[in-house]
Protein backbone atom coordinates (compact mmCIF):
# COMPACT_ATOMS: atom_id res chain seq x y z
CA UNK A 1 0.00 0.00 0.00
CA UNK A 2 1.11 3.57 -0.61
CA UNK A 3 0.98 5.00 2.63
CA UNK A 4 2.83 7.98 4.23
CA UNK A 5 3.91 7.32 8.02
CA UNK A 6 5.03 11.26 8.24
CA UNK A 7 2.05 13.71 6.84
CA UNK A 8 0.17 16.35 8.87
CA UNK A 9 -3.27 14.58 7.35
CA UNK A 10 -3.69 11.69 9.84
CA UNK A 11 -6.25 10.16 7.61
CA UNK A 12 -3.29 9.37 5.02
CA UNK A 13 -1.76 7.10 7.37
CA UNK A 14 -4.84 4.51 7.59
CA UNK A 15 -6.27 2.41 5.14
CA UNK A 16 -9.52 2.39 3.99
CA UNK A 17 -11.29 -0.81 4.00
CA UNK A 18 -14.78 -1.06 2.05
CA UNK A 19 -16.50 -4.22 2.95
CA UNK A 20 -19.75 -5.08 0.25
CA UNK A 21 -21.78 -7.87 -0.49
CA UNK A 22 -19.32 -8.20 -3.73
CA UNK A 23 -15.87 -8.36 -1.44
CA UNK A 24 -13.62 -6.04 -0.04
CA UNK A 25 -11.80 -2.77 -1.23
CA UNK A 26 -8.51 -1.87 0.24
CA UNK A 27 -7.51 1.76 -0.48
CA UNK A 28 -4.20 3.47 0.72
CA UNK A 29 -2.68 6.89 -0.48
CA UNK A 30 -0.23 9.53 0.53
CA UNK A 31 -2.09 12.36 -1.28
CA UNK A 32 0.65 11.53 -4.61
CA UNK A 33 -0.80 8.16 -5.32
CA UNK A 34 -3.81 5.76 -4.23
CA UNK A 35 -3.62 2.31 -4.44
CA UNK A 36 -6.89 0.45 -4.52
CA UNK A 37 -6.69 -3.52 -4.23
CA UNK A 38 -10.27 -5.41 -4.52
CA UNK A 39 -10.72 -8.84 -2.36
CA UNK A 40 -13.70 -10.41 -4.47
CA UNK A 41 -15.97 -12.50 -2.25
CA UNK A 42 -16.15 -15.09 -4.69
CA UNK A 43 -13.71 -16.38 -7.47
CA UNK A 44 -15.22 -18.98 -10.03
CA UNK A 45 -17.79 -20.51 -7.55
CA UNK A 46 -15.27 -20.45 -4.89
CA UNK A 47 -15.88 -18.67 -1.55
CA UNK A 48 -12.86 -16.62 -0.82
CA UNK A 49 -14.15 -14.03 1.86
CA UNK A 50 -16.84 -15.06 4.58
CA UNK A 51 -18.74 -11.53 4.75
CA UNK A 52 -20.63 -11.08 7.88
CA UNK A 53 -21.31 -7.56 7.86
CA UNK A 54 -21.07 -4.81 5.52
CA UNK A 55 -19.60 -0.86 6.44
CA UNK A 56 -16.19 1.22 5.86
CA UNK A 57 -13.75 2.19 8.24
CA UNK A 58 -10.14 3.80 8.08
CA UNK A 59 -7.65 1.50 10.14
CA UNK A 60 -4.07 3.07 10.61
CA UNK A 61 -1.87 1.26 8.20
CA UNK A 62 1.00 0.54 10.65
CA UNK A 63 -1.69 -0.85 13.33
CA UNK A 64 -3.78 -3.38 10.04
CA UNK A 65 -0.03 -4.39 9.21
CA UNK A 66 1.01 -5.45 12.57
CA UNK A 67 -2.04 -7.71 12.84
CA UNK A 68 -2.13 -9.33 9.55
CA UNK A 69 1.95 -9.95 10.05
CA UNK A 70 0.99 -11.64 13.76
CA UNK A 71 -1.52 -14.08 12.34
CA UNK A 72 -0.64 -17.93 12.77
CA UNK A 73 -2.75 -18.84 9.65
CA UNK A 74 -3.73 -17.17 6.22
CA UNK A 75 -7.38 -16.29 7.56
CA UNK A 76 -7.71 -12.78 7.93
CA UNK A 77 -10.86 -11.73 10.72
CA UNK A 78 -11.11 -7.90 10.50
CA UNK A 79 -13.34 -6.51 13.14
CA UNK A 80 -14.94 -2.99 13.37
CA UNK A 81 -15.70 -1.40 16.68
CA UNK A 82 -19.33 -1.30 16.87
CA UNK A 83 -19.89 -0.20 20.43
CA UNK A 84 -18.25 -3.01 22.25
CA UNK A 85 -19.00 -2.08 26.20
CA UNK A 86 -19.14 -4.10 29.19
CA UNK A 87 -22.78 -5.47 27.96
CA UNK A 88 -22.37 -6.04 24.15
CA UNK A 89 -18.75 -7.91 24.45
CA UNK A 90 -21.05 -10.74 26.17
CA UNK A 91 -22.79 -11.92 22.85
CA UNK A 92 -19.88 -11.05 20.88
CA UNK A 93 -17.43 -13.73 22.47
CA UNK A 94 -20.34 -16.27 22.50
CA UNK A 95 -20.00 -15.89 18.78
CA UNK A 96 -16.54 -16.47 18.02
CA UNK A 97 -14.96 -13.05 18.29
CA UNK A 98 -11.39 -13.15 19.77
CA UNK A 99 -10.53 -9.43 19.23
CA UNK A 100 -12.21 -6.73 20.66
CA UNK A 101 -12.14 -2.95 19.75
CA UNK A 102 -13.44 -0.88 22.87
CA UNK A 103 -12.83 3.00 21.85
CA UNK A 104 -15.53 5.47 23.67
CA UNK A 105 -16.35 2.72 26.17
CA UNK A 106 -13.09 3.25 27.97
CA UNK A 107 -12.33 7.00 27.02
CA UNK A 108 -15.63 8.17 27.80
CA UNK A 109 -14.97 6.72 31.59
CA UNK A 110 -12.72 8.84 34.27
CA UNK A 111 -11.51 5.44 35.20
CA UNK A 112 -9.70 3.93 31.92
CA UNK A 113 -8.35 1.07 33.63
CA UNK A 114 -11.26 0.02 35.22
CA UNK A 115 -13.39 0.22 32.48
CA UNK A 116 -11.00 -1.79 30.63
CA UNK A 117 -10.84 -4.37 33.17
CA UNK A 118 -14.90 -4.77 33.42
CA UNK A 119 -15.09 -5.51 29.91
CA UNK A 120 -12.40 -8.13 29.78
CA UNK A 121 -13.59 -9.95 32.55
CA UNK A 122 -16.86 -10.15 30.99
CA UNK A 123 -15.50 -10.96 27.39
CA UNK A 124 -13.63 -13.73 29.68
CA UNK A 125 -16.75 -14.87 31.49
CA UNK A 126 -18.25 -15.34 28.30
CA UNK A 127 -16.27 -18.04 27.08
Amino acid sequence: MSISSKTTIPILTGIKIDVTDNGVLLTGSDADITIQTFIPAEENGDQIINIIETGSIVLQARMFNEIVRKLPTNDVEIEVDGGITEETVVPCAKAGATIFVAGSAIYNKKDRKAALQAIKMSGESAV
